[in-house]
Order: structure tokens, then sequence, then C-alpha cells
């Protein structure tokens, strides 16, 4: 059994045609033996064209793979509050849901994740909500209430979803959009950094999963960098974001679908 794991195609961004990589894409897993495939996020900047390519890679791959996805920040700018986000009612939507798969004790949960300023202790609570509301993509979604709240019930969430898994005697694999270690980032003094650094994720993400025996693999994105697979207590954190082909060093080919084949991670189970 193979499941792989890619984030952060930014297809309309990076200007893919989002028809022509889900049926290259399909063709590709197919080969590969790949029965499930988890999208982490940021698909594109309106969920609604991120849905149309969710459903349309499914149709490509008919009943030989699993597609499962969770939003990132732009999947959800343009199109959806906070309440519609946690409340999407999709076959194919894994935040806040899981997937077991078969034949295997192996347990995937989702959850889209958000940020705690954390990453940035320099920054208090108050410049990192200046910064979000005022200057940050993410200052069209609409919330009711702060960074840190959001967070927090993200948390719970998943402790519950990782709950419900040990009691099941499930070895738990975790997707995320969001940051859960702070190895990538370049820790800075310099406004620009502590600002970006404050919307990366939450470090009490990747404490609470670390700290979870069950938990044997996390997939995430958002932070567009190529790093080694990272281990914090036998716990294996991956980020496969593909990222932007105009920023220098983010895609690791000149060809979007070769950058993608790169990132993706395909694991056996």
């Amino acid at each position: 059994m193979k499941v792989g794991f890619s984030s952060d195609n930014h297809l309309d961004l990076n200007k893919v045609d989002w028809r022509w990589a889900a049926r290259e894409q399909a063709n590709y897993l197919l080969r590969a033996g790949v029965e499930a495939y988890f999208i982490l996020g940021d698909v594109s900047n309106h969920y609604e064209r991120t849905y149309q390519y969710v459903t349309y890679l499914q149709e490509q791959l008919a009943a030989q793979v699993q597609v499962r996805f969770i939003l990132g920040n732009h999947d959800m700018s343009s199109d959806l509050t906070y309440d519609q986000i946690e409340s999407i009612e999709s076959p194919f939507y894994l935040h806040n849901h899981y997937l077991d798969i078969v034949g295997t004790s192996w347990r995937v949960i989702g959850h889209n994740g958000w940020y705690d300023y954390g990453f940035s202790p320099m920054m208090d609570e108050a410049s990192g909500q200046r910064f979000h509301y005022g200057f940050y993509y993410d200052r069209i979604i609409q919330q009711s209430m702060s960074d840190r709240e959001r967070t927090d019930i993200a948390l719970n969430q998943l402790q519950a979803q990782l709950t419900r898994a040990g009691q099941a005697q499930k070895q738990v694999i975790v997707v995320t959009h969001f940051v859960p270690i702070k190895d990538d980032i370049k820790v800075s003094s310099q406004r620009p950094y502590m600002q970006l650094n404050a919307v990366l994720g939450s470090p009490r993400l990747g404490k609470l999963l670390a700290g979870t025996p069950q938990v044997h693999h996390v997939f995430f994105g958002h932070h567009h960098v190529s790093s080694p697979v990272r281990q914090h207590q036998g716990t294996a954190f991956y980020n496969v974001s593909v990222g932007l082909k105009k920023r220098t060093g983010e895609w690791l080919a000149a060809d979007f679908l070769t950058s993608w084949q790169k990132k993706l991670v395909i694991l056996p189970l």
C-alpha cells in the first residue's frame, strides 16, 4: 500500500492549467501505484477552483486512488468564512476527519491548522494582529476569534482525534497545512522576518504531535522551502510544498510537473 502527499501547488499563481495538471498527476500516481493521495492545501486562491480541481482529479483516478484534501490559507481566502471552512460537507475534505487505510492499522488524520505567532517570540500578540489584519494575505478571511484562539480550537480538535485514534489502536499519520516545527525557520529580529514567521504556524502543534506516541509521520506545507525529513521524538516531519516558480529556489526543476514530482512524498505502509 502506497500513499502520496503534496502541498502548495499554487496552480493559478504558477499559471498552470488545472485540468492538465490533474491529468498528468493522475497518470503519475497511477504508474507509481499510489492508492491514496493527500493534498495539503494552497491549490489555488479560490475554494471553488480548488474543489473543481480535486473532484476532477478524483474522476481521473476513478476507484484506483482515493483523493483527500485540506485547505491552506490561499484556498480559504476569497470564498469562505471560518464557520464555512469548519463545516464543508464533502467526501474528499479531510479537515477534522480521518481516513483509515484499508488492510492496515494506519489512520490519516487531517486538519487545516492555523498560526499563533509562536514562531516569532519577539513579536507580541498586538503586533501580530496588526500584521495579519493590516497587511497579510489572510486579512480577507472572516473569523470571529483571535489567531491564538483559533489555534486553541485546532489543537483541541486534533487532541480529540488523536485520543480516538489511540483508543482504536491506530498508527497515525497527520496532514496539516501550517508549519508545526521550527527547524527550517530563519530566526531574525528584522521586522519582515518577524512578521512572516508569526504567520507560519504553531510550535504548540509540533509539540502535541511529537509528544503523541502513535503519531509516526506528519506532513505539512505553507513554508516554501526544501528540507530533509526532520525527526522529533521519533516522529518524522515532512515539508512537501511545491512553491512558486517566480520565487528563486522554490521550484526544484524548470517545469511544474517535475517540481511536483520531486516534492511529492510516496510512503509505503
